[in-house]
């Protein structure tokens, strides 16, 4: 193989350079041409395309601009080698291409876009002009390759990194050659509008689709490979589209195609040189000419392997001799700079580096430093401390500097640049005192604007900066800021604190901020009330942090435009603790994204993990996109569920309070599974294969359309252990398990309870050790049941008995503020804040329970106003009644199932009948959530006549205490701003057994007194019972007016409860202080 190399280093640079001709459009004729011949042998096509070049082609008189995102000049620069532009559009716009006089645009390394060159995010490229850049170091976001005024013939765009290239407009004979498309969140390459071109020796990474070819349009790609896009190719019908020696995750038809892993050496870090023993190497075109120091054959992608070492940068350290040793060079400071290579090519024997450093503060040593041989796949640190370093003086502040490594092995050598930054990480904005002319970026003399300083700094993967923005306002009308902000790779944004910095666009339809690689922002309020169609963050990079932010979209919430932040395909970020009135619309397709403890008015997911969050009544929905990985959705709280649901995801544990769970075609695998759903449908909808519902408890607490259900379409639904249950029963044709169109689904040890009619049973392949009771139909039209609980079924092996669950009996005395069911032995404090309906068969009312002891609910309402002795009561707990728990009876469904040993219950004795049952009851179920605290309703008069207690024929376990009660009274600030919540309640620890009291609570404003409820100066108060255990109850909420209110301080509320009988006092008496 070294002779072979060593062969393939003698080729003729000259020669390779002709051959390549063959493949680039120029002059149409000469472009034909050349593209004829390509399958003619080697020696006689040279000979040919010599020919057509210096006879056919010939004068062109093409010419050669340039452009320099970093020194260029749009206002003094003439687009000369040494005088060059800034912006790639103006160089563009600056010179006109001809098919006698085509012309080139160089570019320098630099981001040709915001943020760097100031381009535009979407630059438009003209006929006859062609585009090369430096290779990754040159970048673009989204370049169209064609205007609606003119057709970009015969252009060639090379050598660039970009998001987006779309050839359109009847654009003909484009190549795009050597170029990285990464990370689209769309197209990476579209081709539209009847164009046509070629793309060979390109990578196309991370995109949502990597290809999209409209109907008449035509390409030929060739060595080229696609990699880790979530759909490769979409191509309509019509399109012609030609894929030969190409490389893609499906293997699609065509000469040479493979689908190996192409084995890129930091693909990660976007390094896209082969790996020794990549099968990428020498599986190019063979009619394609060899790159010098290349194999037998041209490589796919876009560096040729050359048989050399392929080193790279694994990790830096800076440590210090003299300093603070916080890795960061500052004045008067000195160490080493240690470098640890890595190798993923040929071995490197005798290999040795030198780092260079000019025209900085930092002072480097020039000798050279020696490494270990690197043999292939091996890395190492430097002999001895690596290249010593000291800075004597400071120019400036968070100054950029790049050091170039020199290296050199036997028959190799290489350089590569290292960008750090000196004298801080940290640059800091302040709005009302910086400046963006004489500041700094320093403590002492902060720049303005947040943008003055992303133009300064330059973070990198070895020293990433932080940008602190002091307190205040920045926004175009306060301090002259500028949206967007675009930061580059490594870059990130630092407030004080939430309400401190606040980023505001003046209203202006345009986004605040946009991210790359590794962008965190935390501590800011960013806020607009434009309702365009725009994003307060847009995440456009992996390994993003959003902490503890609050973003204001202050439009309608059921609107589509409330958009917050956006992380885009190929992005991933962690987003926790923050606040969103509007949206955060994530579609990453990456399981590094963590969204959790967040607040969103509206969410919609594809990837990572989603957890312990609140939505509001905007809407959360997703669309799961990895397929090998599930969407993970757990523990959250969630006001509305809206939309499809799809893909493969695993939604546990979560708390939907209205809407509809509506999942289209989900991936089997997936799992629905202990969710609570107030009022909220699941629906499984276009899924032929067996799905499987488990565990979950849908309840309805409502008194008006829509019913909640379990139901599908088109689909086979499995239930196991699941509940439904409704705490009224009015509703008519409800069927809580059905299925519509078509479809059928099955049900396991699940449950339906006072609901109207418990199945559609037509549909249904079998019911198994179900409860069905209290509802308003029976179950007369039961079809393929067994062993189950169902009044009316007449089938074999299946009861009609009273079930005997925990949760609901016969009331045995009752009166105001309690029940009792004598039969109980419930755990005491168990059901304290769950909804209790005393009179199930009969009743609409529900109360809340505020505490319990073995056999007694205990309410802030009067429970017999609806219901007596004798009535159903209902709660939500379904475990069956035993008596070794301490009840007075055993549920007749225990052990009454199916006998045979296949459906026991985890313990192994014969199952029960109910969602506590079966081989799969070693899951709990949810349990519902409490409700809020409620405020009673106020008594008619505060000298209403005490209401008797009752007479217990069963006591309760507590017992009246003599004694003062403790009472509290609880504020959620001390002082009110704006926009506040102000939330005050009451807490009470009654240690005793329910007593009535009479209950004051007053506004004190210096001697001026206003009394609870109304807050009058008429003395009022409430009448209620004092329940047993710790009861709370809201007072007061309100979010503080905006407007000019004034300020005051050293105002009270102050609370006690009396005995309505003789005005007693029963409880300790609370004040709280406040101020705004």
């Amino acid at each position: 193989m070294r002779q072979v190399c060593d062969e393939k280093k003698k080729k003729s640079i000259w020669e390779y350079k002709i051959n390549c001709i063959a493949a680039r459009p120029g002059v149409s004729s000469c472009q034909e041409a050349a593209m004829k011949i390509r399958r003619i042998p080697r020696r006689v096509r040279c000979i040919l395309l010599f020919l057509i070049l210096f006879v056919f082609c010939t004068p062109t008189f093409a010419s050669d601009y340039y452009g320099d995102a970093v020194n260029g000049s749009d206002e003094s620069g003439d687009g000369s080698q040494a005088n060059p532009w800034k912006k790639l559009q103006f160089a563009i716009d600056s010179i006109t291409g001809t098919p006698e006089n085509p012309h080139t645009i160089h570019l320098a390394p630099g981001h040709y876009g915001p943020g760097g060159s100031g381009d535009d995010l979407r630059i438009r490229l003209t006929a006859y002009i062609n585009v090369y850049g430096s290779g990754i170091r040159s970048s673009v976001n989204y370049l169209y390759i064609g205007t609606e005024s003119c057709a970009a013939n015969h252009s060639i765009v090379s050598r660039l990194r970009a998001q987006f290239l779309h050839v359109n407009y009847f654009s003909e004979n484009v190549m795009i050659e050597n170029c990285i498309v990464y990370g689209a969140s769309d197209s990476g390459i579209a081709f539209s509008n009847d164009s046509n071109g070629y793309i060979r020796n390109s990578i196309v990474c991370k995109c949502q689709k990597g290809l999209q070819m409209l109907s008449d349009c035509t390409v030929q790609i060739y060595n080229t490979v696609f990699y880790q896009c979530l759909e490769e190719f979409r191509i309509d019908q019509g399109a012609d589209v030609s894929l030969s020696y190409c490389r893609m995750d499906v293997i699609q038809t065509g000469q040479g195609n493979i689908s190996d892993d192409p084995e890129f050496l930091d693909a990660i870090n976007l390094d896209f040189r082969l790996r020794k023993g990549s099968p990428c190497i020498d599986a190019g075109d063979p009619a394609d000419p060899v790159p010098p120091g290349g194999g037998t054959r041209i490589d796919m992608g876009i560096h040729e392997y050359t048989f050399t070492p392929q080193l790279y940068i694994e990790a830096i350290e800076l440590p210090e001799t003299r300093g603070n040793n916080n890795g960061i060079p500052e004045l008067n400071e000195s160490g080493f700079i240690r470098i640890k290579l890595a190798n993923g090519g040929e071995d490197a024997m005798d290999l040795t580096a030198q780092c260079v450093l000019n025209g900085s503060d930092m002072l480097l040593q020039t000798q050279a430093i020696s490494y270990p041989d690197l043999l292939t796949g091996d890395a190492d640190w430097p002999v001895g401390t690596g290249t010593s370093w000291s800075v004597p003086i400071r120019t400036g502040w968070c100054f950029p500097a790049v050091i170039r490594m020199d290296w050199t092995s036997t028959d190799a050598s290489g350089s590569m640049d290292i960008p750090i930054n000196l004298h801080s990480d940290t640059s800091y904005a302040d709005s009302s005192n910086g400046s963006d002319l004489t500041g700094s970026g320093s403590p002492d003399h902060p720049y303005r604007t947040i943008g003055r300083v992303v133009r300064q700094v330059e973070g990198s993967r070895w020293m990433p900066v932080t940008i602190r923005a002091r307190p205040g306002v920045y926004s175009p009308s306060s301090n002259g800021e500028v949206y967007p902000v675009y930061f580059q790779d490594y870059e990130s944004l630092e407030g004080s604190e939430i309400g401190n910095t606040i980023l505001d666009n003046d209203n202006q339809p345009v986004h605040l901020l946009v991210g790359g690689v590794r962008m965190s922002l935390s501590d800011l309020t960013l806020r607009s009330d434009n309702p365009e169609r725009f994003r307060l963050v847009e995440v456009r990079g992996i390994d993003s942090e959003i902490k503890n932010t609050y973003q204001e979209r202050d439009v309608e919430a059921s609107g589509p435009l409330d958009y917050c932040t956006s992380i885009y395909f190929g992005s991933s970020a962690v987003v926790e603790n923050n606040t969103f009135n509007g949206s955060l619309f994530e579609t990453g397709f990456s399981n590094a994204n963590r969204i959790s403890g967040n607040s969103f008015s509206k969410l919609y997911v594809s990837s990572g993990s989603v957890s312990e969050n609140h939505t509001g009544f905007g809407q959360f929905w997703f669309g799961a996109i990895d397929p090998d990985t599930p969407l993970d959705v757990r523990h959250n709280e969630i006001e509305q569920m809206q939309n499809t649901c799809s893909g493969y995801y695993t939604f546990l544990d979560n708390y939907v309070k209205g809407g509809m769970f509506y999942t289209w075609g989900p991936d089997p695998r997936s799992q629905i599974v202990r969710n609570v759903m107030r009022n909220t449908d699941i629906a499984v909808v276009n899924q032929s294969i067996p799905f499987s519902v488990t565990h979950n408890l849908m309840y309805c607490d409502r008194l008006e359309y829509p019913y909640p259900s379990y139901w599908s379409t088109d689909s086979q639904v499995l239930y196991y252990n699941n509940i439904g249950v409704y705490l009224t029963r009015r509703f008519e044709n409800v069927y809580m398990y059905s299925t519509f169109m078509s479809g059928v689904f099955s049900m396991d040890h699940s449950l339906a309870m006072a609901t109207n009619i418990d199945a559609n049973w037509n549909s249904a392949a079998w019911g198994r050790h179900g409860i069905s009771y209290y509802n308003m139909i029976d179950s007369i039209d039961c079809e393929r049941a067994s062993y189950s609980d169902l009044p009316g079924c007449t089938l074999p092996t299946n009861l009609d008995v009273e079930p005997g669950i925990r949760g609901s009996g016969t009331i045995t005395e009752i009166g105001p503020g309690y029940l009792i069911d004598d039969t109980a032995s419930w755990i005491p404090g168990d059901y304290r804040g769950l909804p209790v309906n005393p009179a199930i068969l009969r009743s609409d009312r529900i109360f809340r329970c505020e505490d319990n002891d073995e056999t007694t609910l205990y309410f802030l309402e009067d429970p017999s106003e609806s219901a007596e002795v004798g009535d159903t009561y209902f709660l939500p707990d379904f475990e069956l009644r035993r008596i070794t728990d301490g009840y007075a009876y055993d549920s007749p469904l225990i052990d009454a199932g199916n006998p045979e040993p296949a459906y026991n219950d985890p313990d192994g004795t014969r199952c029960d009948i109910g969602p506590w049952g079966g081989p799969l009851s070693r899951t709990p179920l949810p349990r519902i959530p409490t409700w809020p605290p409620c405020t009673p309703t106020p008594a008619a008069s505060p000298t209403a006549s005490p209401t008797p207690l009752p007479s217990y024929t069963n006591t309760p376990s507590a017992t009246t205490t003599p004694g003062t009660v403790p009472y509290e009274l609880l504020l959620n600030d001390d002082h009110f701003d704006a926009g506040d919540p102000f939330d005050l309640s009451r807490r009470a620890v009654n240690s005793g057994a329910p007593r009535s009291v009479f209950e004051i609570i007053v506004l004190d404003v210096y001697g001026s007194y206003y009394f609870w409820p109304e807050w009058t100066p008429e003395l009022q108060g409430i009448e209620s019972v004092l329940l047993h255990g710790v009861s709370t109850i809201v007072v007061l909420q309100f979010t503080w007016p905006s407007g000019d209110v004034g300020h005051a301080s050293n105002l009270w509320f102050w609370g006690g409860c009396v005995d309505p009988a003789n005005g007693s006092l029963i409880t300790t008496i609370a004040g709280t202080e406040f101020a705004y």
